[in-house]
Protein backbone atom coordinates (compact mmCIF):
# COMPACT_ATOMS: atom_id res chain seq x y z
CA UNK A 1 0.00 0.00 0.00
CA UNK A 2 2.87 2.35 0.80
CA UNK A 3 4.51 1.60 -2.57
CA UNK A 4 1.21 2.14 -4.37
CA UNK A 5 0.65 5.46 -2.61
CA UNK A 6 4.20 6.59 -3.43
CA UNK A 7 3.73 5.61 -7.07
CA UNK A 8 0.48 7.56 -7.34
CA UNK A 9 2.10 10.60 -5.70
CA UNK A 10 5.10 10.54 -8.05
CA UNK A 11 2.91 9.96 -11.09
CA UNK A 12 0.60 12.86 -10.24
CA UNK A 13 3.59 15.13 -9.65
CA UNK A 14 5.17 14.18 -12.98
CA UNK A 15 1.87 14.55 -14.85
CA UNK A 16 1.38 17.98 -13.28
CA UNK A 17 4.75 19.10 -14.59
CA UNK A 18 4.02 17.60 -18.00
CA UNK A 19 0.67 19.43 -18.09
CA UNK A 20 2.47 22.70 -17.26
CA UNK A 21 4.92 22.07 -20.12
CA UNK A 22 2.04 21.31 -22.46
CA UNK A 23 0.28 24.55 -21.56
CA UNK A 24 3.49 26.51 -22.16
CA UNK A 25 4.13 24.86 -25.53
CA UNK A 26 0.58 25.68 -26.62
CA UNK A 27 1.16 29.32 -25.69
CA UNK A 28 4.40 29.28 -27.71
CA UNK A 29 2.64 27.79 -30.73
CA UNK A 30 0.14 30.65 -30.56
CA UNK A 31 2.96 33.18 -30.93
CA UNK A 32 4.21 33.68 -27.39
CA UNK A 33 7.91 33.17 -28.13
CA UNK A 34 8.84 34.82 -24.84
CA UNK A 35 7.26 31.93 -22.89
CA UNK A 36 9.61 29.39 -21.26
CA UNK A 37 9.06 25.91 -19.91
CA UNK A 38 8.86 25.77 -16.09
CA UNK A 39 11.84 24.30 -14.23
CA UNK A 40 11.20 22.73 -10.81
CA UNK A 41 14.82 22.94 -9.71
CA UNK A 42 15.16 19.25 -8.92
CA UNK A 43 17.78 18.66 -11.62
CA UNK A 44 16.02 15.56 -12.94
CA UNK A 45 15.49 14.56 -16.57
CA UNK A 46 12.45 16.84 -17.00
CA UNK A 47 14.42 19.82 -15.70
CA UNK A 48 17.30 19.12 -18.08
CA UNK A 49 14.87 18.71 -20.97
CA UNK A 50 13.09 21.96 -20.09
CA UNK A 51 16.41 23.78 -19.79
CA UNK A 52 17.60 22.65 -23.22
CA UNK A 53 14.28 23.57 -24.79
CA UNK A 54 14.41 27.01 -23.16
CA UNK A 55 17.88 27.61 -24.60
CA UNK A 56 16.54 26.61 -28.01
CA UNK A 57 13.57 28.96 -27.60
CA UNK A 58 15.88 31.85 -26.69
CA UNK A 59 17.87 31.22 -29.87
CA UNK A 60 14.70 31.07 -31.96
CA UNK A 61 13.40 34.29 -30.39
CA UNK A 62 16.70 36.05 -31.11
CA UNK A 63 16.62 34.90 -34.75
CA UNK A 64 13.03 36.02 -35.18
CA UNK A 65 13.89 39.39 -33.67
CA UNK A 66 16.79 39.66 -36.10
CA UNK A 67 14.53 38.86 -39.05
CA UNK A 68 12.13 41.59 -37.95
CA UNK A 69 14.94 44.12 -37.59
CA UNK A 70 16.31 43.26 -41.03
CA UNK A 71 12.85 43.58 -42.56
CA UNK A 72 12.35 46.97 -40.92
CA UNK A 73 15.79 48.14 -42.08
CA UNK A 74 15.14 47.00 -45.64
CA UNK A 75 11.78 48.75 -45.71
CA UNK A 76 13.34 51.93 -44.29
CA UNK A 77 16.52 52.04 -46.39
CA UNK A 78 15.01 50.98 -49.71
CA UNK A 79 11.79 52.97 -49.70
CA UNK A 80 13.36 56.31 -50.64
CA UNK A 81 15.68 54.94 -53.40
CA UNK A 82 12.83 52.96 -54.94
CA UNK A 83 10.61 56.03 -54.95
CA UNK A 84 13.40 58.07 -56.55
CA UNK A 85 13.95 55.36 -59.16
CA UNK A 86 10.26 55.31 -60.07
CA UNK A 87 10.13 59.10 -60.32
CA UNK A 88 13.10 59.14 -62.68
CA UNK A 89 11.48 56.57 -64.95
CA UNK A 90 8.21 58.48 -64.90
CA UNK A 91 10.02 61.74 -65.67
CA UNK A 92 11.84 60.14 -68.60
CA UNK A 93 8.59 58.90 -70.10
CA UNK A 94 7.07 62.34 -69.69
CA UNK A 95 9.78 64.67 -70.98
CA UNK A 96 12.21 62.59 -73.08
CA UNK A 97 12.03 63.52 -76.75
CA UNK A 98 14.80 61.55 -78.45
CA UNK A 99 16.96 58.45 -78.04
CA UNK A 100 19.77 60.28 -76.27
CA UNK A 101 17.46 61.44 -73.47
CA UNK A 102 16.01 57.95 -73.12
CA UNK A 103 19.55 56.55 -72.98
CA UNK A 104 20.57 59.03 -70.28
CA UNK A 105 17.48 58.08 -68.29
CA UNK A 106 18.30 54.37 -68.62
CA UNK A 107 21.91 54.93 -67.53
CA UNK A 108 20.71 56.89 -64.50
CA UNK A 109 18.25 54.11 -63.69
CA UNK A 110 21.01 51.47 -63.93
CA UNK A 111 23.22 53.48 -61.56
CA UNK A 112 20.37 53.82 -59.08
CA UNK A 113 19.66 50.09 -59.36
CA UNK A 114 23.30 49.27 -58.63
CA UNK A 115 23.14 51.46 -55.55
CA UNK A 116 19.99 49.65 -54.44
CA UNK A 117 21.68 46.28 -54.89
CA UNK A 118 24.66 47.50 -52.86
CA UNK A 119 22.38 48.69 -50.06
CA UNK A 120 20.50 45.40 -50.04
CA UNK A 121 23.72 43.36 -49.95
CA UNK A 122 25.02 45.50 -47.09
CA UNK A 123 21.86 44.88 -45.08
CA UNK A 124 22.17 41.14 -45.65
CA UNK A 125 25.81 41.22 -44.58
CA UNK A 126 24.87 43.08 -41.40
CA UNK A 127 22.15 40.50 -40.70
CA UNK A 128 24.63 37.64 -41.16
CA UNK A 129 27.14 39.38 -38.91
CA UNK A 130 24.57 39.84 -36.13
CA UNK A 131 23.59 36.16 -36.38
CA UNK A 132 27.23 35.03 -36.24
CA UNK A 133 27.33 33.63 -39.78
CA UNK A 134 29.88 36.20 -40.96
CA UNK A 135 32.55 34.48 -38.90
CA UNK A 136 32.66 31.73 -41.53
CA UNK A 137 33.80 34.31 -44.12
CA UNK A 138 36.67 35.81 -42.14
CA UNK A 139 40.04 36.15 -43.80
CA UNK A 140 43.46 37.63 -43.15
CA UNK A 141 43.91 41.01 -44.90
CA UNK A 142 45.71 44.33 -44.65
CA UNK A 143 43.55 46.94 -42.89
CA UNK A 144 45.85 49.73 -44.07
CA UNK A 145 45.24 48.73 -47.68
CA UNK A 146 41.48 48.88 -47.10
CA UNK A 147 41.80 52.34 -45.54
CA UNK A 148 43.83 53.68 -48.48
CA UNK A 149 41.36 52.16 -50.94
CA UNK A 150 38.37 53.81 -49.24
CA UNK A 151 40.22 57.14 -49.10
CA UNK A 152 41.01 56.94 -52.82
CA UNK A 153 37.37 56.13 -53.57
CA UNK A 154 35.98 59.10 -51.61
CA UNK A 155 38.70 61.61 -52.42
CA UNK A 156 36.77 63.18 -55.34
CA UNK A 157 33.68 63.61 -53.15
CA UNK A 158 35.80 65.22 -50.44
CA UNK A 159 37.35 67.61 -52.99
CA UNK A 160 33.89 68.69 -54.11
CA UNK A 161 33.08 69.61 -50.50
CA UNK A 162 36.35 71.48 -50.05
CA UNK A 163 37.78 68.81 -47.74
CA UNK A 164 41.13 67.06 -47.64
CA UNK A 165 40.70 63.41 -46.75
CA UNK A 166 43.82 62.21 -44.93
CA UNK A 167 44.99 58.68 -44.15
CA UNK A 168 47.28 57.79 -41.26
CA UNK A 169 48.00 54.09 -41.66
CA UNK A 170 51.12 51.91 -41.51
CA UNK A 171 52.31 50.11 -44.59
CA UNK A 172 51.16 46.77 -43.27
CA UNK A 173 48.50 46.15 -40.62
CA UNK A 174 47.27 42.56 -40.74
CA UNK A 175 43.94 41.62 -39.17
CA UNK A 176 41.47 38.75 -39.34
CA UNK A 177 37.88 39.77 -40.05
CA UNK A 178 35.24 39.92 -42.76
CA UNK A 179 36.90 42.26 -45.25
CA UNK A 180 33.68 43.17 -47.03
CA UNK A 181 31.96 44.17 -43.78
CA UNK A 182 34.95 46.19 -42.59
CA UNK A 183 35.14 47.98 -45.95
CA UNK A 184 31.41 48.71 -45.91
CA UNK A 185 31.49 50.04 -42.35
CA UNK A 186 34.49 52.27 -43.06
CA UNK A 187 32.92 53.51 -46.31
CA UNK A 188 29.73 54.43 -44.44
CA UNK A 189 31.73 56.36 -41.83
CA UNK A 190 33.72 58.28 -44.43
CA UNK A 191 30.60 58.99 -46.48
CA UNK A 192 28.80 60.41 -43.44
CA UNK A 193 31.87 62.40 -42.36
CA UNK A 194 32.02 64.07 -45.78
CA UNK A 195 28.30 64.43 -46.30
CA UNK A 196 27.58 66.04 -42.93
CA UNK A 197 30.80 68.02 -42.58
CA UNK A 198 30.22 71.61 -41.35
CA UNK A 199 30.94 74.61 -43.52
CA UNK A 200 34.58 75.79 -43.84
CA UNK A 201 33.90 78.67 -41.45
CA UNK A 202 32.57 76.31 -38.79
CA UNK A 203 35.08 73.46 -39.03
CA UNK A 204 38.09 75.61 -37.93
CA UNK A 205 40.45 73.85 -40.29
CA UNK A 206 39.45 70.36 -39.14
CA UNK A 207 39.62 67.69 -41.85
CA UNK A 208 38.35 64.08 -41.95
CA UNK A 209 41.06 61.52 -41.32
CA UNK A 210 41.22 57.73 -41.40
CA UNK A 211 43.62 56.30 -38.83
CA UNK A 212 44.64 52.65 -38.62
CA UNK A 213 46.42 51.47 -35.48
CA UNK A 214 47.80 48.00 -34.88
CA UNK A 215 46.91 46.64 -31.47
CA UNK A 216 48.38 43.63 -29.68
CA UNK A 217 45.56 41.33 -30.83
CA UNK A 218 43.83 42.92 -33.81
CA UNK A 219 44.00 45.91 -36.11
CA UNK A 220 41.69 48.72 -35.01
CA UNK A 221 40.36 51.11 -37.64
CA UNK A 222 39.34 54.61 -36.59
CA UNK A 223 37.75 57.31 -38.70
Amino acid sequence: MLGLASGVFVMRRVLKRVDAMTDTTQAIMQGGLSERLPIAGTGDELDRLAGNINIMLERIEALMRGVKEVSDNIAHDLKTPLTRLRNRCEEALRIAEDDSQYRAALESTIEESDALIGTFNALLLIARAESGQARDQMSDFDAAEVAHGIAELYEPLADDKGLSLKVDAPRLCRCTANRELVSQALANLVDNAIKYAPSPAQRNGAQPEITVKAGPVRAIVFC
